[in-house]
Order: C-alpha cells, then structure tokens, then sequence
C-alpha cells in the first residue's frame, strides 16, 4: 500500500508518494529536522542584527 502527503510552500503543493508507513516517517521527520534547522539559523541571524545593529 503506497502512502502519500503534501506539503504546501510558497510554490504550491509538493507531493510525496511512499513505499510504507516507516518510509513517510522518515520523509516527515526529515522535513522536520531541516526546518528546525531553518528557524535556527533565521533566530541567529535576527539576534546578530539586533546585537550588532543592521
């Protein structure tokens, strides 16, 4: 049973088609991470601006 889901960005929708539950897991945890990732740097980059002026 294929499994799928979407995440929708400022360019639409990006479907992701799945070969199992534990292969979308890992798809979502993934995404996850890397806008965790995302939201850390901007936080640094907005503390840099505030401490240092820009």
């Amino acid at each position: 049973k294929e499994l799928y889901f979407g995440i929708s960005t400022g360019k639409g929708l990006t479907k992701f088609k799945c070969k199992s539950k534990s292969d979308k897991q890992t798809w979502v945890d993934s995404i996850r991470n890397l806008l965790q990732q995302v939201t850390a740097v901007e936080n640094i980059i907005i503390g840099l601006l505030i401490v240092y002026g820009g």
